[in-house]
């Protein structure tokens, strides 16, 4: 079957190996901002590969824009083709491989003499049926996989040919988590782009780091057997400056189920940044339910400091203090955590008045955080003013609770970690990123 196909010229399938992928990093514009993958073998493909067919070279793969594709050294790609686009306005990607069906056992020969006369390696065969071949391309070839499969083809030796192609899938199904339909905040139906545009995120890129990156979370406690939940193996009670954390209440169980509750594990929810490691850090409110002295501001902003120094790439806070004064020693420790390359987030507060300290007061690359509702207002507890960076969805959020089930809850508290997500999926995307740029 023809596809008909145009070029577009503004994307493009690079393959380099990956003992050179530091050396990619330096010539490239923003290299890891494209949907990357490491390439240690072929078996995905269900290639059952003989050693004279064994792949001797980890590849990474990366699909890039235009201006990416230009910047990377020549000398460093093993493999690049263009993306096409179909009929109906669809990206088309092509890789290096593609398969050949024989007509017969005597093919095979054909194939070999073919594939050292256009510089092709042969893979192996497919696991389910031996008549299919995968072969694979390098600039050193005689075209793109797209090119050869074309050839194959129409010299007639053969059944069939096609390239691999990348075809860019946007699913319709949201995620299968049980409470999902009720995650407005991730998708809303009600009134469409009053979210975060989660499914479309998710569906549009990747986040090949997701799973190295970690966000405090400086709370109450966060339960720890809350099978919802992925917690980092370090944690810390800046309540009692010991090791490990406290559960002090359940607001941060509650406040981390946000960020990142695992997705599209058919239970409970989905959280913002599924595949983050989840840092619990405690502090104990003045509210607390224990009958124990609060915390004091040394508490708050070692929690904040050993987030730091224990790499946390993101650090929510979710707490506010009743006073209208900047608070100097949380400030120092926010300068700090900036100086180690963290993002500091902070909720702006329940009063419904102007943002709340230590907020208010932060240094300016602190981002602070309202709610607004699922109609895309303010809501009316909302913290405001030139003090606000941006909102997020903060009523009826439904998350993670300290039971180990779930719960809909209200407040700035639930907004930040919207935010905090959203930094940890860039970050996911792109982990050489600073605070600054």
């Amino acid at each position: 079957m023809k596809i008909p196909l145009t070029v577009n010229e503004n994307k493009s399938y690079v393959l380099v190996e990956t003992a050179k992928i530091e050396s990619v990093r330096k010539s490239a514009v923003n290299i890891r901002g494209g949907n990357t993958r490491t390439i240690d073998n072929y078996a995905a493909l269900g290639i059952r590969s003989s050693k004279e067919f064994r792949m001797q070279k980890s590849l990474t793969s990366f699909t890039l824009d235009n201006a990416q594709q230009k910047s990377i050294n020549p000398q460093d790609v093993v493999y690049e083709a263009p993306y096409f686009k179909t009929s109906d306005g669809a990206d088309l990607g092509i890789t290096n491989v593609f398969s050949v069906q024989l007509t017969g056992e005597q093919d095979l020969a054909k194939l070999q003499k073919i594939a050292e006369e256009y510089n092709l390696e042969i893979l192996g065969e497919n696991e389910f049926d031996p008549s299919i071949y995968y072969l694979s391309c390098t600039k050193e070839s005689k075209g793109n996989a797209l090119e050869m499969a074309n050839f194959m083809y129409e010299s007639g030796a053969f059944e069939y040919a096609t390239p691999e192609f990348i075809v860019e899938s946007m699913p319709d199904a949201a995620p299968n988590d049980t409470y999902f339909s009720y995650q407005w905040n991730l998708k809303n139906v009600s009134y469409p782009g009053i979210d975060i545009n989660y499914v479309n995120a998710r569906n549009a890129f990747a986040f090949p780091y997701i799973n190295d990156i970690i966000v405090a979370v400086v709370d109450n406690g966060v339960y720890n057997n809350h099978d919802d939940l992925h917690l980092y193996n370090v944690s810390y009670n800046a309540h009692t400056g010991g090791i490990p954390s406290g559960l002090y209440g359940d607001h941060g169980t509650k406040v981390a189920g946000v960020i990142g509750a695992t997705a599209n594990n058919g239970k409970g929810i989905a959280g913002v940044a599924s595949g983050v490691k989840i840092m619990p850090i405690s502090i104990c409110y003045t509210d607390n339910e224990l009958g124990i002295a609060a915390s004091t501001t040394t508490n708050f902003a070692n929690a904040i400091r050993f987030a730091a120094n224990n790499g946390a790439r993101v650090i929510n806070n979710s707490w506010s203090f009743d006073t209208s004064s900047p608070i100097s020693e949380i400030n120092n420790a926010i300068t700090y955590a900036h100086g180690k390359g963290c993002i500091v987030v902070f909720s702006s507060g329940n009063k419904g008045s102007a943002v709340s300290q230590p907020a208010a007061g932060a240094p300016s690359a602190t981002l602070v955080v309202g709610a607004i509702d699922r109609n895309g207002y303010k809501s009316d507890f909302s913290g405001y003013g030139s003090s606000l960076d941006v909102v997020a969805p903060g009523r009826e959020i439904w998350t993670t609770d300290v039971t180990g089930g779930y719960t809909c809850v209200s407040g700035t508290s639930f907004a930040a970690p919207h935010v905090s997500g959203i930094v940890a999926l860039i970050w996911a995307t792109d982990p050489d990123l600073s605070v600054w740029r």
